[in-house]
């Protein structure tokens, strides 16, 4: 948009108002290359409560302001409240200013402001200021670069200082505005966390733990909002208390700032695929022909023997496996009354089976039987040992997990699905209380999340009451927020080393996720367990019906590497959710004051990455398990194959 159209405008109360949303955080940079002096003009006269007796361009009133040294001096000393990422929100109570950006880049998929061009689009501290911020930190088009009048100030572009002299202020004034910016630094963090409303997070790192801070991108919030504009479906309507105290963002929409909205599809259906019920025939037959070959045949003693005892071990495993495809259940769920049946069964599969029909009720083969299985059933520990020897990894499941109240929102830009690094939080919790600290419980475990149920409600919680300059109570006022109550299932890969105690897994489940407090059911304490293999796990699960989590980095979808196209392509998908990951450090963490457990700390902005709800594909086990990955300048849950 091109600067002089707005002031062509003849009604002056319109004209006002078109001109302030030009140099609105949302609106597309005003040209002014050609009306310079028009525009820092309706900047300088902004700073003033809009009303219907002021005008912006009015140069009398311009002249008059820069001309005051006291309000040369409040303009000077509100820039050092420019911001990359906004403390206040969602909780204004907070303050501090940030100038940060992201360290390095993140891996494709992964989304965050270091692909978006970094610079100070946002302004904060309280809403005293408010209106004075805008003289030096609105941003607009100047030779085809955005930019601000503070930033053209510091440049000493001649220009500028032409068009401001013109405007009415004096040299030395010009001199001191230009030498208060120069001691505004371009980079700003805060050393002191002392302040009671900062929210620190620890999670593990190359060198133990770290505290983190997550902080919002002001950026990514303008982008989201303004492609959300339109978009009913997939906006969720954030309502900021105080949003002048918050910032310009917030003030410039009224406190009303869009979040993405995650739409679900239909969890009533079954979470996993029941593969092909067939057994391989032409094993069984096999082992059974060669017992009896042996047994009839005319060989020394000693080899006969040893041939026996191998053939006998070949036989246990492949009764044990049909006992586990025909009845769903290991020898350890069945006891020794049970033989009768299973032999009768086996006889009557044999005589069914076209390839096994010459084994049906043979008095060998009876006798064999009724041996084998017998032996099966009276140590199926000591066999089922046997057996798993290969297994590498074991598989601790928490069904039918019931969370109430957790936060809706998986970060300051997404609501409707929780977060999965809080999951890993979760995770780490629990295997802490469950192994203990002193083994490796990080690198060499993994989840998977299969979600059975979910809900999303706006419940406003009154924060609590502080007392006033006064000495009197006063209520800060209604917290808008989003809860949601879920029902998932957690399976926990982890190695057949560490020490696990069967006895402690429900005793050791954390009380909260992501806020919410955790119930697990009277009725499947039992079913809390380590499980040596992953479909074994599967068919003892309550709840047969939900979705699993995996990634999906769209690798199949031609886009362009553009937030927005990014957001479009999801938003067709009802399969496809965005949900937090992880965190994207904004500096190098280092010891601050009153850092959690004098861990080191750091400023972390949230990664939003790409979930696909699907169904579990037992040939796939991989793809459905989250594994928490530390780099040098993030933390972020990923797969393997991702």
């Amino acid at each position: 948009m091109k600067f002089h159209s707005l002031i062509a405008n003849n009604d002056p109360i319109e004209r006002n108002i078109l001109i302030k949303r030009a140099f609105s955080p949302f609106a597309v940079p005003s040209i002014v290359d050609d009306v310079l002096i028009y525009a820092i003009c309706a900047l300088v006269n902004l700073t003033q409560k809009l009303g219907p007796d002021l005008d912006v361009l009015d140069k009398t009133l311009c002249k008059s302001l820069l001309q005051n040294k006291k309000w040369l001096d409040r303009v000077a000393k509100v820039y050092e409240h420019r911001i990359t990422h906004n403390l206040k929100f969602p909780d204004y109570r907070t303050h501090g200013s940030l100038r940060l950006s992201t360290i390095g880049s993140l891996p494709q998929g992964y989304w965050s402001s270091f692909k978006i061009d970094q610079m100070v689009v946002d302004w904060s501290n309280n809403s005293a200021d408010i209106n004075y911020a805008i003289f030096l930190t609105a941003i607009f088009s100047y030779q085809g670069q955005s930019t601000t009048l503070g930033q053209l100030i510091l440049r000493e572009n001649l220009k500028v200082n032409e068009c401001l002299q013109q405007l009415g202020i004096t040299q030395r004034n010009l001199e001191c505005l230009k030498e208060g910016l120069k001691k505004v630094s371009d980079d700003c963090t805060l050393t002191d966390l002392t302040q009671p409303y900062l929210s620190q997070l620890r999670f593990p790192s190359k060198e133990g733990y770290v505290s983190l801070t997550p902080v919002v991108s002001s950026q990514m919030q303008i982008k989201l909002h303004n492609w959300l504009k339109g978009k009913h479906q997939n906006q969720w309507v954030h309502y900021c208390q105080r949003p002048s105290s918050v910032g310009r963002v917030a003030s410039s929409v009224a406190g009303k700032l869009l979040v993405y909205r995650n739409r679900f599809l239909d969890l009533n259906k079954n979470h996993t695929q029941n593969p092909v019920q067939i057994y391989d025939n032409n094993q069984l037959l096999k082992v059974f022909e060669e017992w009896l070959s042996v047994k009839s045949g005319l060989l020394p003693s000693n080899h006969k023997k040893n041939l026996l005892r191998s053939n006998l071990i070949q036989i246990d495993f492949v009764l044990t496996s049909w006992i586990a495809f025909q009845y769903k259940k290991t020898v350890d769920d069945l006891n020794t009354n049970d033989t009768d049946k299973i032999v009768a069964d086996l006889n009557n599969y044999f005589a069914t089976s076209y390839t096994l029909k010459t084994l049906s009720y043979k008095p060998d083969i009876i006798r064999l039987l009724k041996q084998r299985v017998g032996r099966l059933l009276k140590q199926p520990h000591q066999e089922k040992e046997q057996c798993s020897e290969d297994g590498k990894l074991n598989y601790i499941v928490l069904p039918d997990l019931k969370i109430s109240h957790a936060n809706g929102y998986a970060s300051d830009y997404v609501v409707g699905f929780p977060s999965l690094i809080g999951c890993f939080g979760f995770v780490h919790h629990f295997l802490r209380k469950l192994i203990g600290t002193g083994q490796d419980i990080v690198s060499n475990t993994s989840f998977a999340i299969c979600l059975h149920e979910y809900g999303l409600h706006r419940r406003g919680v009154i924060k609590e009451l502080t007392i006033n300059s006064m000495g009197g109570l006063a209520a800060p006022g209604v917290n808008d927020s989003a809860h949601s109550d879920f029902k998932m299932t957690m399976i926990i890969r982890m190695p057949k080393e560490l020490t696990i105690a069967q006895e402690m897994i429900p005793l050791s489940i954390p009380q909260k996720l992501c806020g919410g407090a955790v119930h697990s059911s009277i009725s499947t304490l039992s079913l809390n367990r380590v499980y040596g293999d992953i479909k074994e796990a599967l068919t003892q699960l309550p709840s047969t019906q939900g979705h699993w989590l995996t990634p999906d980095n769209l690798k199949d979808e031609a886009t362009e590497d553009t937030l927005e196209n990014w957001l479009t392509v999801i938003s067709k998908d009802y399969s496809k959710v965005i949900t937090n990951v992880g965190y994207h450090f904004l500096e190098k963490p280092y010891i601050k004051l009153a850092s959690l457990q004098e861990y080191k700390h750091a400023f972390v902005e949230p990664v939003l990455g790409a979930v696909k709800l699907c169904i579990f594909n037992p040939e796939k086990v991989e793809d459905y398990f989250w594994q928490y990955t530390v780099r040098d300048n993030s933390i972020f849950v990923d797969n393997e194959n991702y």
